[in-house]
């Protein structure tokens, strides 16, 4: 580049507009990061969507008011998902949920919201109730308050003799299951939608001064950000002209000095070193040979549900080039795949990662697929594929399907999870029929993937009343991971080990203290060598 390309290039930096908007939106209270949608009361209106305000007491806790259900402290907001974790400021979750909770006039709802009957007992009774959580903060030294789902009142018969039933409410029933009642509660939110703008680490904001029109700013499509841009153009733009021109100084000295003493050698040729491509990439000639394709208005795909490019993680749109690698058919937008084949000759998608990338036993595999989008694969040593369609890093646990679309199968015949750091947190004993009819009791869950023409896979508790025996012939008796409808939707399990939980709520990034020195995890940014 010569001085004169070089001073275009930072004038025309100093011509872009510099938006201080997302430095004066984005603020803290305590270890909680406050940003769009959400915003602090003392913030100007436009730093947050309608109904998103928070308040921050004591410059350390994040707190949310709900118009018909009071004042809850802020856990933990995840941006990407649309979930906000609350608690109660007095630790006691469950009372207020007996209070009623009402989200009318917010923005927010139930995250998967299950009845749930609260009962009085007497303190010896509790103790018999191993299905029952045991409420201590509305429990004394002569009672106990216990919570039961509602759908398992019938196998729980022994309540109504020895307890008080005090009310059923509904309580957002999370990933964890219903066995961390105490723990808080998690909401979630639709409007505004910024999950793409999320996903492209984006920076979600309104679109203009008026209206409740949201965009997206920065993040994998839209290149820099102004501020990005500005903070180049002071930080790098003034001290590179500054470098450029000593070079061009000092060259041309030492080009006058050669000459001086070297009169009859040619002139000295200026040239600049090149690293060989084929090293790292590709020449632009083997990139230029790859299949492109323009697409129509019909967007017509190889693979109609794979419609978003992996790397930019924007959906294609009509008359977009996309270039096809033949080893493998993947596709992706033509300007992103290029840049990334001039640094790298394999597929983003088939690259292994290093070994220091993940913890032990946590290895996933990507599956691809002809016509439908690519899943991710956990395989347990001893229990086969499962299908990954959720990661839950904060709250550490994971939703699975079976690879083969049939969970209660695989559960009749053993969910062996021995050689993995994995376990269900929460665990019911099941027993399945097979039935001549389809039978109708509260309580029995019809197994659809079993079931076939002329008869019926059922499941219900063990140890609940089941009048089945006359019409159904008993197959097994198998523990299940519970979580909602896991006989259609998977399950969910949960890990302990690395335990990042602290660090992930704090949005930092859980890594390995030493690489290749043990197993010990540290919050930071950087891997240590």
């Amino acid at each position: 580049m010569t001085l004169f390309q070089t001073i275009l290039f930072i004038v025309f930096l100093f011509s872009l507009q510099p938006s201080a908007s997302l430095e004066i939106c984005r603020v803290s209270c305590g270890n909680q990061l406050v940003r769009f949608p959400f915003r602090l009361s003392s913030q100007p209106d436009r730093c947050g969507y309608p109904r998103f305000n928070l308040s921050c007491k004591d410059q350390a806790q994040t707190a949310l008011s709900l118009p018909f259900s009071g004042e809850f402290n802020v856990v933990h907001i995840d941006y990407l998902f649309q979930n906000i974790w609350l608690n109660d400021p007095d630790h006691c979750t469950p009372k207020r949920l007996l209070h009623g909770l009402n989200l009318s006039s917010t923005p927010f709802d139930l995250l998967y919201p299950r009845s749930f009957t609260f009962f009085n007992c007497s303190a010896a009774a509790s103790t018999q109730l191993h299905q029952a959580k045991y409420i201590s903060c509305l429990s004394g030294t002569n009672f106990s308050v216990v919570a039961l789902p509602a759908d398992r009142l019938d196998s729980s018969a022994s309540l109504s003799t020895s307890c008080l039933e005090i009310a059923t409410v509904l309580v957002p029933f999370s990933w964890t299951g219903w066995s961390n009642l105490g723990n808080g509660i998690m909401l979630t939110w639709n409007e505004p939608n910024c999950l793409r703008c999320e996903n492209g680490a984006g920076n979600c904001m309104f679109k203009s001064e008026t209206g409740l029109d949201v965009g997206c700013s920065g993040g994998f499509t839209n290149g820099l950000s102004r501020h990005a841009k500005y903070g180049i153009m002071f930080g790098a733009g003034i001290p590179v002209l500054f470098i450029v021109g000593l070079v061009i100084y000092l060259r041309n000295k030492v080009e006058e000095d050669y000459n001086n003493r070297h009169p009859n050698q040619p002139e000295l040729l200026s040239t600049t070193p090149r690293l060989d491509a084929s090293v790292k990439g590709l020449d632009g000639q083997t990139i230029e040979a790859y299949p492109v394709t323009l697409l129509s208005e019909s967007r017509r795909l190889p693979r109609p549900n794979d419609n978003t490019c992996p790397i930019c993680l924007s959906e294609y749109q009509a008359k977009e080039m996309i270039r096809t690698i033949p080893d493998c058919e993947h596709y992706f937008h033509a300007v992103c795949i290029d840049e990334w084949l001039k640094l790298n000759a394999a597929c983003p998608l088939l690259i292994d990662q290093p070994q220091y990338c993940g913890y032990q036993d946590f290895e996933l595999s990507c599956q691809i697929q002809e016509t439908t989008q690519d899943v991710t694969i956990l395989t347990f040593p001893y229990a086969g594929n499962f299908s990954v369609f959720h990661i839950d890093y904060a709250q550490q646990v994971l939703q699975l399907s079976y690879s083969e679309g049939c969970l209660p199968r695989i559960l009749l015949q053993g969910l062996n999870l021995s050689g993995s750091p994995f376990m269900s947190e929460n665990t019911q004993s099941y027993t399945f029929y097979n039935c001549s009819t389809m039978v109708q009791y509260p309580g029995v869950t019809k197994i659809p993937c079993l079931s076939g023409f002329n008869f019926y896979v059922v499941a219900i508790l063990t140890d609940g009343y089941t009048p089945l025996t006359s019409v159904c012939l008993e197959i097994a008796k198998v523990m299940v991971p519970m979580s909602t409808d896991w006989w259609e939707d998977g399950m969910t399990l949960g890990w302990n080990q690395p335990d990042c939980r602290w660090c992930e709520s704090h949005q930092e990034t859980c890594l390995f203290e030493n690489v290749g020195a043990g197993l010990q995890v540290r919050c930071g940014s950087a891997i240590k060598h």
